[in-house]
């Protein structure tokens, strides 16, 4: 009866938790870390945490794999600072504000590595430099798709560009101007 009881609740378990679990409910799964760090380099935060995938971000990845069309010309990161991401939202309207030039140069184009079992990562950390004499209240993180446009900050009027996932940190963070933020990411469909 010991043996049943266990097994039953690590099934329930494994049900409740599964491994590579995703915010998204049709599986699809982006996982963001973060660490930003002050201008004496001391950790200010650190954190892991899964993304939404916009339905825009969804139909683009079909449209270019399923339908044979041609890649975005960038992909690039970008900061919230307020609000939350849904579903709907797309890089013209969206339900979150994106920090602009006032706390950042541009948007940054991470590197990525070749897919491999199933995966496509970064293949190294695309880091953020804080530009505002004030700092900056970051909330969270966003990818964009698209032409030559999308590198501007909080950019919302490049034709053809799409919101591809957003995603908040646990809790929002305040840093200092010249302080970094780097962003990795990893995407499993």
């Amino acid at each position: 009866m010991l043996d049943v009881s266990n097994g039953i609740s690590h099934e329930a378990a494994s049900v409740a938790v599964p491994m590579n679990h995703c915010d998204d409910e049709r599986g699809l799964g982006g996982i963001y870390t973060v660490t930003a760090r002050a201008p004496d380099g001391s950790l200010i935060h650190e954190e892991t945490f899964h993304n939404l995938i916009t339905t825009q971000g969804k139909n683009a990845m079909l449209d270019k794999f399923l339908g044979l069309g041609t890649a975005y010309a960038n992909v690039l990161f970008g900061l919230i600072t307020a609000g939350t991401p849904v579903a709907g939202d797309t890089y013209a309207s969206h339900a979150f504000t994106e920090a602009g030039t006032s706390i950042i140069a541009a948007r940054l184009a991470p590197t990525y590595g070749a897919a491999s079992a199933g995966t496509k990562a970064t293949s190294a950390g695309t880091t953020f430099t804080v530009t505002n004499a004030a700092g900056a209240t970051i909330t969270g993180l966003c990818q964009v798709l698209g032409p030559t446009g999308v590198a501007t900050p909080a950019d919302t009027a490049t034709s053809g560009a799409v919101l591809f996932s957003a995603g908040l940190f646990s809790s929002s963070i305040t840093v200092p101007q010249n302080s970094t933020i780097t962003v990795s990411y990893s995407y499993s469909p």
